[in-house]
C-alpha cells in the first residue's frame, strides 16, 4: 500500500514537472497568439483543459502499468538462449514482488515429441557445456555476475546464471518432462 502511494506521488511529480516545463515553453507562444488575435480566449481555455486532462491520463496510464513484466516464456528464451517448443502445458506461473525484489517461478510440462525439441534446443544453446556435471557454490554468487551454463544431470538438464544481482535457475526433468524456471532479484 505504501509502495503504491509513493509510486503514484513519484509519477505525478515527474509528469507534473515535465508538463510544467512544456507549458512554460508554450506560454509565450500562447500570449503572442492571443495578442495577434489568431487564438481566441475560449479556445485557449479549451487547450488548457485538454492539456491537463492529457497529463492526468498519462499519470493514470503510467500508474496502472507500473508492474508490467514480460511473459515468462520470453524471459526463459532470452535468459537461457533456448527456444521453447510451440506446445506445452503451464503448470505454474507465479510472480511475487516486494518493492524492488521479486521472484518468478514458472513450471511447464511437455509431450514426448515437444520434449525432444526442447532437449535439442538446449544442446544447441551457446550456454550448453556437455563436459560440465555440476556448479560449485564457489563459482556462483548473487553479488557477482556468472555467465550462464546448461549442463546434463542425472535427472535431466540444469541451467544457472547470475546477472546484475538476479539469479536464473532452470531444471529440466527427463522423467516428468517438465521445465522449472526460477528467477530471483535480491
Amino acid at each position: 500500500m505504501f509502495s503504491d502511494i509513493f509510486t503514484l506521488i513519484f509519477i505525478v511529480f515527474i509528469v507534473g514537472f515535465l508538463g510544467g516545463i512544456i507549458y512554460l515553453i508554450y506560454l509565450p507562444i500562447k500570449q503572442h497568439l492571443l495578442k495577434t488575435g489568431k487564438l481566441e480566449k475560449d479556445k485557449s481555455n479549451r487547450i488548457n483543459r485538454i492539456y491537463i486532462l492529457t497529463l492526468f491520463l498519462l499519470c493514470l496510464f503510467l500508474f496502472l502499468n507500473r508492474n508490467y513484466r514480460s511473459s515468462s516464456e520470453s524471459r526463459i528464451e532470452k535468459n537461457t538462449l533456448i527456444e521453447l517448443p510451440s506446445e506445452y502445458s503451464v503448470i505454474t506461473d507465479n510472480f511475487e514482488s516486494i518493492d524492488m525484489d521479486y521472484s518468478l517461478f514458472y513450471e511447464i510440462k511437455f509431450s514426448d515429441n515437444q520434449y525432444k525439441k526442447l532437449i535439442k534446443s538446449i544442446e544447441q544453446s551457446p550456454f550448453y557445456n556437455s563436459k560440465k556435471k555440476y556448479i560449485n557454490e564457489g563459482e556462483r554468487s548473487v553479488w557477482e555476475d556468472f555467465e550462464g551454463v546448461w549442463y546434463k544431470t542425472d535427472t535431466g538438464y540444469y541451467f544457472s546464471k547470475t546477472k546484475n544481482h538476479t539469479t536464473y535457475d532452470v531444471e529440466v526433468n527427463s522423467k516428468q518432462k517438465t521445465l522449472k524456471y526460477d528467477e530471483d532479484l535480491y
